[in-house]
């Protein structure tokens, strides 16, 4: 497409509007950039939970700001809140370089007071439970389904790898200036996609930049490397055990895991027993009822499959009895 700049409204009023081949034209060139210029996760994406239409991340809307020649000009305006709080508002102008011209605004804010960053949640008791591999996985590539997949724990990384802890009650951030630079980045961000979706009427393909209502951390200080590369969870067993007790958790965690695998499975069958997804505190009586139920399940599972295997059988058998009857 050879003219690739934002359509200019000229000066005779007869001539405001656009014709419909330049309205589609844009649209085109929009898509056409998103296919072959833009990846998915980096420069848009799908946020799980807020449907199919993709959403624009920063990295999209600087993209459309180069193709459209769009320069970004930003108003900042902070506020200081109570108890150490601060909000950033900022309005995000966009010009177009070679006419100067004002072609849209965008508006964002972002404040301290956001559940993210107001609050920390500390870890409780440790429930020998390590946190598995599904589960970092789901984390860079659905972190709603891993969130669902913690429930009321959160993985916290002990000197023998990563476990589940029990979540105790959320807590003022005593440490709001670490979060300023940050809350002023978000305000920004969420200006200029709002601009750059305003000015190239690009809100029927993208959506407002939802990821930032993805919750990224549950840690009191979150640290990037851990969370990027997290050590792989292991549970002690024999002399690498520091104590008969942590042995003892060793050897139930892992005849647990072998009679039921799957880790939603094992969630139900811990609150059937102990009314409650807590391991911790849990007693030998206890530990001995979440086996015997894993045993059944194992055993259900087992008989399911031995199900399936005589019904192909049957369903085998009596296809070749058909084909020698046909063959009479």
């Amino acid at each position: 497409m050879e003219n690739q700049e934002l359509q200019v409204r000229p000066d005779d009023p007869a001539s405001l509007a656009l014709s419909v081949q330049a309205v589609k034209n844009q649209i085109n060139l929009i898509q056409n950039i998103m296919k072959e210029a833009m990846k998915k996760d980096e420069h848009y994406g799908v946020i799980p939970g807020t449907g199919t239409k993709p959403t624009l991340l920063k990295a999209g809307a600087e993209k459309l700001c180069l193709t459209f020649r769009l320069a970004p000009e930003f108003d900042v305006n902070e506020r200081d809140l109570p108890g150490g709080h601060r909000e950033i508002r900022v309005t995000t102008t966009l010009k177009h370089i070679p006419t100067g011209r004002t072609l849209g605004q965008g508006i964002g804010s972002c404040s301290t007071m956001e559940t993210k960053y107001r609050y920390r949640s500390g870890a409780g008791e440790n429930t020998g439970e390590a946190v598995p591999h599904e589960y970092w996985d789901l984390r860079k590539k659905n972190p709603a389904k891993a969130k669902e997949m913690a429930g009321e724990l959160m993985p916290k990384k002990t000197d023998s790898g990563w476990f589940w802890f029990t979540k105790v009650e959320k807590v003022e951030n005593p440490d709001l200036a670490d979060v300023y630079n940050t809350v002023a980045k978000m305000a920004k961000k969420r200006s200029l996609v709002d601009a750059v979706l305003t000015a190239t009427a690009a809100s029927d393909i993208f959506v407002q930049d939802l990821e930032d209502t993805v919750e990224v951390t549950e840690t009191a200080k979150p640290v990037a490397k851990e969370v990027a590369t997290p050590e792989v969870a292991s549970v002690k067993t024999g002399e690498d055990a520091k104590s008969p007790e942590e042995k003892s958790r060793a050897k139930f965690w892992g005849r647990f895991k072998a009679l039921c695998p799957d880790i939603k499975i094992q969630r139900k069958i811990v609150l059937a027993i102990r009314k409650q997804e807590s391991t911790a505190g849990m007693s030998a009586i206890e530990e001995a009822q979440i086996l015997d139920a894993a045993a059944d399940y194992a055993k259900s599972q087992a008989e399911v499959q031995v199900q399936e295997a005589e019904i192909v059988a049957e369903g085998a058998r009596m296809k070749k009895s058909e084909e020698i009857e046909w063959g009479k």
